[in-house]
Formats: C-alpha cells, structure tokens, sequence
C-alpha cells in the first residue's frame, strides 16, 4: 500500500485544563461513559477546527490508496472487556461506501483495559477524485456502553468564524486535486503547481512535507530566500533559451514579492 503525507489542520493535545481529573489528556468522570473523537477536544479548546483535508495530489503518482487513523477515546474507567461502538456516515457524506472508501475492521471496538483506541479507514484513489473533492462525515453513536453526550471545551478566545462541532462528529475532505498546501504562499511563489513545488523543493533542498503542513515562523521567515532562487532560476534559463513551462504550456513564474 503506498501512503502519502496528510494535509492536516493539526491534532493538538496540549494544555488542556478539566475541573475534573485529568489523566495522559483522556477525561475521567464520574458519570455515564462518553464516547469522543479524541482530537476533538484539544483542537476546539484551542480554536482549531478539526476536519482533515488531504489530497492524493501531493504524494507517489502509482498510490492507490491510504489509511487513515482516527483516535477515539472514552470518559471513565477501563474496563476487563472489550465494549463495541458504532460509527456511522451521515447523510452529508458525498463518499460512497465500498467506492471511496472502507472500514479496515467492520467491528469496532474499545478494547479491553484500555480507555482510547483507533478505528482505521481506507481512502481510495478513485478516477473521479480528479474532478472533485468529496466529503465523508463521520458520527460516533451512543448505544448500550456509551453515550454521546459530552460537550467540546470553549475555545480559549472568542472567534465568530470559528466552527465548533460536536466532540462525536469528524468530516475527511479528500481529492486527487493539487490545491495550494498550507505552506503555500502565492506572492512568493505564484500560482500554485505540482511542477513549480517540486522545482522549488529541489533548488532549495527542501523535503517534499515542507509546504504541506502550517509554517511556523522561523520556516515563513526562509520563504523570501527561497523565492527568490526560484526567481533567479527561472530567468537564468530564459536567457539562455531554456524558458521553463508549466505542464499547460505556459510560462513558469515566480511569485510578484520574488524580484531581487
């Protein structure tokens, strides 16, 4: 099976503060066992949203497929049996079960002695991923072990753009498309192609994830640098007669802030 880099907001689990006990980041209450994604929590405290967006775009042309892990976890205690949730796909999801994707394991369960565990799904790399993004919504569902009842964190600041989701529910944006990654920053680099990205990776010897996750500052800071080669390539081959084009035919160019 041939993986490739997600393009994820982020999973942070950090700093979590519960007036009740708190124990490796998992709550523990004295109430009826909830069942949540265990992402969720954190990234809401920290006003992150907590959909995953990937794309096939980015990784090996021959890949057919990936795997992807959601955590789940539970409130309460472990206990000495293996107790099944039920997960379902609701009427929002435009993937089509058994076409887009499949459960790896169609029993799922939090499994004996343990309070979080992973259920395991498999995207595929289908010809109509090209053309178009498609959406999968997950639910976790209360049945006779768990119930469904626990309330993401307030944010740690107040957004009105931001979107809080119920701590059950997890929604996978997946496509073949190359959209711009979250490193991507147009006025250095221009409009985003696969060609000019992997044509900057190699002038600067970047690894191929640089650009697909969020930049932290000192990485934002190398940007102007890195642009800039690229500038300086792509005119040093045009003045030689070597004009670099993109796959469309058109010109290759750096972005309007990469003139030096």
């Amino acid at each position: 099976m041939n993986n490739f880099k997600n393009l994820i907001t982020g999973v942070i689990l950090s700093g979590m503060i519960l007036s009740s006990c708190k124990k490796e980041g998992l709550l523990l209450y004295n109430a009826p066992d909830n069942i949540y994604f265990y992402p969720k929590m954190g990234m809401t405290y920290l006003g992150v949203n907590n959909d995953l967006d990937l794309t096939f775009a980015y990784g090996s042309p021959s890949a057919t497929d990936t795997v992807i892990a959601l955590p789940v976890a539970v409130t309460g205690s472990p206990q000495n049996t293996d107790r099944p949730l039920l997960l379902k796909a609701d009427s929002s999801s435009t993937a089509i079960a058994g076409i887009h994707y499949e459960l790896i394991k169609e029993s799922l369960f939090i499994h004996a002695g343990k309070q979080q565990d992973t259920i395991l799904i498999r995207l595929k790399r289908t010809a109509d991923l090209s053309e178009t993004v498609f959406r999968l919504s997950l639910n976790l569902m209360a049945n006779e072990y768990f119930e469904t009842t626990l309330k993401p964190m307030a944010p740690l600041y107040d957004d009105p753009g931001l979107r809080i989701g119920p701590v059950t529910h997890y929604q996978i944006n997946f496509s073949d498309i190359a959209l711009p990654p979250p490193g991507w920053q147009e006025y250095y680099f221009g409009t985003f192609t696969i060609k000019k990205w992997e044509l900057i990776n190699s002038l600067n010897r970047l690894d191929r994830s640089f650009f697909l996750n969020q930049l932290s500052y000192e990485q934002q800071g190398l940007l102007p640098a890195y642009s800039i080669v690229l500038y300086r390539y792509l005119i040093e081959k045009g003045e030689n007669g070597e004009t670099v084009y993109e796959e469309d035919g058109s010109e290759m160019t750096a972005g309007e802030f990469a003139t030096n």
